[in-house]
């Protein structure tokens, strides 16, 4: 059985680089088990298509750890297939739950996919968490360009 492996630099699997196996006989359906989004096995809604990769021997997705590759120029590519939530590729218009006019939008949970900041508004002003929410939750803080 083949198994894919992991990028010890990045710690997801080599899915993308594997991904001609995807249409071969012999390999596809383990690829479309261990490599949903890049053999397509993960079009059915637009609820998976924005789903990070789990490693395949722990079945958690090690992407919010990695969260850093999705602004490196050499993994952004790469990231955004394997981590599409962590690195907020998801389409404009999904898991979006507060947007303004101008596009300025709160952060989601990278675990389950909706945002928590209308939970967190009180943390808006504190002194503490100031910047962070205001970062992550700009539309729930009102910050957001008009």
């Amino acid at each position: 059985m083949l198994l894919l492996q992991l990028n010890p630099l990045t710690g997801v699997t080599d899915c993308a680089a594997r991904s001609a196996l995807c249409s071969e006989s012999e390999y596809v359906e383990v690829m479309r088990l261990q490599c949903p989004h890049t053999c397509g096995a993960n079009n059915t809604s637009s609820a998976t298509v924005c789903t990070d990769q789990r490693n395949p021997i722990t079945d958690i997705s090690d992407c919010p750890r990695v969260r850093s590759y999705c602004s490196d120029a050499v993994y952004e590519s790469f990231m955004r297939v394997q981590c599409p939530n962590a690195c907020r590729a998801c389409a404009a218009n999904q898991h979006s739950p507060s947007r303004n006019e101008s596009g300025c939008v709160d952060a989601v949970d990278l675990y389950t996919n909706v945002s928590n900041c209308a939970s967190m508004k009180s943390y808006c002003d504190h002194p503490v968490y100031q910047s962070l929410m205001r970062s992550e939750c700009p539309v729930t803080c009102g910050v957001c360009a008009e």
